[in-house]
């Protein structure tokens, strides 16, 4: 589902599968516990399918990103992530890359 990494001088958050209600807990406690001293880059091309509770916590590690002066970008999203941020009129709040 997920995997984090330190990479030069940011984490790197690996996203595959399906995010979900069911497992969006896991996620929202790794981005509770998340370092916000580095920038994040959420790489979500092999991510499947998320839905709102995904982006959820997505919001979460954006909120607490920013506070730090900290930025979020989103690596090469998945079409399912881009339809869901969409809908959800959130993607002009994250920088995305590829």
């Amino acid at each position: 589902m997920f995997a984090l990494v330190l990479e030069d001088d940011h984490h790197v958050l690996t996203l595959s599968g399906q995010i979900n209600i069911q497992n969006s807990q896991q996620l929202k406690s790794l981005f509770s516990d998340l370092d916000a001293s580095r920038d994040l880059v959420i790489d979500a091309s092999e991510l499947e399918y998320i839905d709102s509770s995904g982006v959820a916590c997505m919001i979460i590690a954006y909120k607490k990103l920013m506070a730090a002066g900290k930025a979020l970008k989103l690596r090469n999203p998945s079409e399912s992530l881009m339809t869901v941020l969409k809908i959800l009129k959130f993607e002009s709040l994250f920088q995305i890359e590829g």
